[in-house]
């Protein structure tokens, strides 16, 4: 099964990344790497917020009810961006799901949007709406994954916990900053922004 970076990576389309581009006010390359670093950081968070079982059954929630857009969502982003700016970010991939997200990653939010500030240069208003934008896309993908399968609060849990120890295996603990309890950990996702910004559209 591809992981959640490589269906982003593989899928995404050059109008993608330019119509979301120009929803944020920078260049292609610029919104490559605040992607690149914005899929990896929300997975981890994610991953963290599954391991509370009310979390955990709120994503499970979220994942079976909004199954039927997970096909649909590669090659509208553009546009599915500049609607979700123009609705007060409520409403994310065509789905209510905008304000889930903040909700289940509590103070992680601020750090992943941190991150991918740090990383791509976006302002932190632009990165905190990405965030919450990529968020339901990644549940999205997340419920291409396990069509078929009975999806409750353990089956998102372990797939989490898999894609993320899969992405430490590739790319090593590059994530521990996020989890620092005194919130003042080294956030650092240039390496692995550039090398998925690379991989993204070829």
């Amino acid at each position: 099964m591809a992981t959640i970076i490589d269906a982003f990576t593989d899928q995404i389309s050059s109008d993608d990344v330019s119509s979301i581009a120009n929803q944020l006010g920078v260049n292609d390359e610029t919104t490559k790497k605040a992607i690149g670093a914005a899929i990896p950081g929300l997975i981890a968070a994610l991953s963290q917020a599954a391991q509370d079982p009310q979390k955990s059954e709120r994503l499970a929630e979220a994942v079976n009810q909004h199954a039927e857009h997970s096909e649909s969502l590669f090659g509208q982003l553009g546009n599915l961006f500049k609607q979700f700016t123009q609705s007060g970010d409520q409403q994310a991939g065509g789905t209510d799901l905008g304000q889930l997200i903040p909700d289940l990653l509590g103070g992680h939010e601020q750090r992943v949007e941190k991150g991918v500030s740090q990383t791509s240069g976006l302002n932190s208003e632009m990165a905190g709406k990405l965030i919450k934008f990529l968020g339901p896309m990644v549940i999205g993908v997340i419920a291409k994954q396990l069509s078929g399968q009975h999806v409750d609060a353990p089956t998102v849990n372990g797939h989490l916990t898999q894609e993320r120890q899969e992405l430490e295996e590739k790319h090593g603990d590059l994530l521990g900053g996020l989890f620092d309890q005194d919130g003042d950990g080294d956030f650092d996702m240039s390496d692995i922004a550039n090398i998925l910004a690379e991989k993204m559209t070829g």
